[in-house]
């Protein structure tokens, strides 16, 4: 539990502009609800995070795309025993993880650059935060056409690191 406290405090100073510009506190961060679930992840744009080709390979990048419901689009949350998260593709199994700036998919094996902190404002937005430098999920150069790869970026809070998580039944 000591480590998780570690990581609040700067991401405390990171998301300061993310709910209407209001400073966060650390109650606020701990009070978020458990986002454990099954989701399509959009980007405030209406692009949705989607594996390149739908390829089960390991280190295969997350990129943007149109929506079209295939499972290389839906992605898995588990909350963590530190209260991080574990977001993997439903397609492959393989967790979200961090290689180079780049976001890409890989086993599991549970280090930094595989752990995500989630952070949502009031009107529904979502951060996706790295555990391992707090660094912001975020549309590679702001580029936003299919195919664009995801990568890691300090906070701007722009539209590029603005997601909305839709619930899969």
């Amino acid at each position: 539990m000591k480590k998780i406290f570690f990581y609040i405090i700067p991401f405390i100073m990171l998301v300061s502009g993310c709910a209407g510009g209001a400073q966060l506190t650390t109650r606020q961060i701990l009070r978020q609800r458990d986002f454990t679930g099954t989701y399509v992840i959009s980007n405030v744009n209406g692009l949705v995070i989607d594996i390149f080709g739908n390829s089960e390979d390991d280190n295969m990048p997350l990129i943007l795309y149109t929506l079209h419901g295939e499972d290389n689009q839906i992605f898995i949350i588990e909350r963590q025993e530190d209260l991080t998260y574990k977001i993997t593709a439903k397609h492959s199994g393989m967790a979200l993880t961090i290689k180079n700036d780049m976001v890409l998919q890989s086993g599991w094996k549970g280090d930094d650059n595989q752990k995500w902190l989630i952070f949502e404002s009031k009107d529904g937005i979502v951060k996706l935060i790295s555990y391992l430098d707090n660094r912001v999920l975020s549309i590679s150069k702001y580029i936003y056409y299919e195919e664009t790869a995801m990568d890691v970026s300090e906070d701007n809070n722009l539209p590029e690191q603005q997601f909305r998580l839709i619930k899969q039944f």
